[in-house]
């Protein structure tokens, strides 16, 4: 099986790209990375980059604060926020509210889509504690950034957001209603996205399979363990979110698959669940 859209794929999806202006890591978020990759990084330098972006300290500071961090008192500045709640924990929250900012959150669908992207980083953070050879950073990443391609899709076509819910209850069918109708999916384009912000290449390859119907098709046991995450996360939050939507036996297959891939205990979902739960609601 290959783990990489073909020639063709990519092709397609450039053409359906043509005249987007794909989002660029915003330069903030590099500095970060590479102050916080030190052994010992800087916090007055990690506030003074912050300072250079007020909207950006201004998304994140709201963020720590609302409930989903059950944090008893006000956090008044980012110094703060570090100390309170970690470095590991503030870089997330900076990133999630990076690309809000840089890709859109303009709208229902748009905050919508965050709201499940942040809960399935949070899920799949949690899992990859029971996962071997899967790290944390991995794991938050791809469950950030794995429906990313329908975020530029609805850009190009607002219409798209009904058929994105269509597939919440059919997540493997959809990919082909995708491509009869823009002669590409996205997955294809979560992929270029992935590989143009320079992610992991296990983050890109797992976000390119993760609507494949059979694990056992995917010959490595660690990208199959990172898809199987991402299929739990994905329809874990899709029906916290869409209590409504009536899930079929394909998107049940998926999920069932993905514990019988992970084999984690009960202790291990539940938490997953609470964590999914923080992240949309």
């Amino acid at each position: 099986m290959k783990l990489q859209p073909s020639e063709t794929e990519l092709k397609q999806a450039h053409q359906f790209l043509s005249g987007i202006e794909i989002p660029k890591i915003p330069e903030v978020i590099l500095a970060l990375q590479k102050e916080t990759s030190k052994q010992e990084p800087d916090l007055s330098k990690i506030g003074k980059i912050m300072s250079t972006d007020i909207a950006l300290s201004g998304l994140v500071l709201k963020t720590v604060n609302s409930s989903s961090f059950g944090i008893s008192r006000q956090i008044e500045s980012i110094s703060q926020a570090v100390i309170l709640l970690g470095l590991n924990t503030l870089k997330e929250v900076i990133l999630v509210s990076a690309m809000r900012q840089s890709i859109g959150d303009s709208n229902p669908f748009q905050a919508s889509l965050w709201k499940s992207a942040q809960g399935c980083a949070l899920g799949a953070k949690a899992l990859s504690f029971s996962v071997d050879g899967i790290t944390q950073e991995t794991a938050y990443l791809a469950g950030l950034f794995h429906d990313v391609g329908a975020l530029i899709i609805e850009k190009r076509d607002s219409e798209y957001s009904k058929l994105y819910l269509k597939g919440l209850s059919r997540p493997i069918s959809i990919l082909d209603k995708e491509f009869n109708q823009y002669g590409t999916n996205h997955t294809v384009i979560g992929y270029l996205l992935a590989k143009h912000w320079k992610l992991p290449n296990e983050v890109c390859e797992a976000i390119y399979n993760s609507h494949i119907e059979s694990l056992s098709e995917v010959e490595d046991s660690q990208t199959r363990a990172l898809i199987a995450i991402l299929q739990i996360t994905e329809i874990t939050s899709a029906r916290l979110l869409h209590p409504d939507i009536e899930y079929s036996d394909e998107a049940n297959k998926c999920i069932a698959n993905g514990y019988l891939e992970l084999a984690v205990d009960g202790d291990t979902l539940q938490e997953m669940l609470e964590k999914v739960g923080n992240g949309v609601w």
